[in-house]
């Protein structure tokens, strides 16, 4: 695991939130795929809207759109303002990411749409997958296991890692890190 730390104690502006999204898609690019990212926002005790979407919204909507993809994101902090601040941001942009509360340990995600939690579950479930075994652990048509592993892997949720099978083509096989 890869641990990005962010300094506090409070994280305001938009352009410091610039700098510091910056500094971060330079850790992405140059690390391996399949790496555990974290950004560890534990320092920070407050937080604007405007940091938290500079560096949490925009990167997620650039991994929404193909870059960065092949490391799995965790965010990490502590206390309620923080997480609060990072889920309305999340909320705006219509995305979701995995959190891990300082306090409680655990990996659990964040915002997201109505079913993120539960394929995040899934996937942690499955540990190593495929989007048909996905589709068959929630019930679901293999396209909208598909679609929902697409949302899953530009959050960081799940890696994503692309297979030639025997019979040629192109396949995908995911991977819920483990966050320890």
């Amino acid at each position: 695991m890869l641990r990005f730390p962010v300094q506090g104690p409070v994280a305001a502006t938009r352009e410091r939130g610039r700098e510091v999204r910056e500094r971060l898609e330079d850790l992405l690019r140059s690390a391996a795929v399949g790496e555990v990212i974290e950004i560890d926002l534990t320092a920070v005790e407050a937080m604007t809207v405007s940091f938290a979407d500079e560096l949490i919204g925009r990167l997620m909507t650039a991994r929404q759109a193909g870059e960065f993809e092949g490391q799995a994101v965790v965010i990490r902090g502590k206390g309620e303002d923080v997480r609060e601040t990072v889920q309305a941001v999340l909320e705006r942009r219509r995305s979701g990411a995995l959190y891990r509360d300082q306090a409680a340990g655990a990996v659990k995600p964040l915002a997201g749409p109505p079913w993120f939690s539960e394929t995040v579950a899934e996937a942690q479930r499955l540990r190593t997958f495929s989007a048909l075994d996905l589709a068959k652990g929630l019930e679901l048509s293999p396209q909208a296991a598909n679609n929902r592993l697409k949302q899953l892997s530009a959050s960081g949720a799940v890696i994503r890692e692309r297979t030639v099978p025997a019979g040629g083509g192109k396949e995908y096989e995911y991977r819920a890190p483990s966050y320890t």
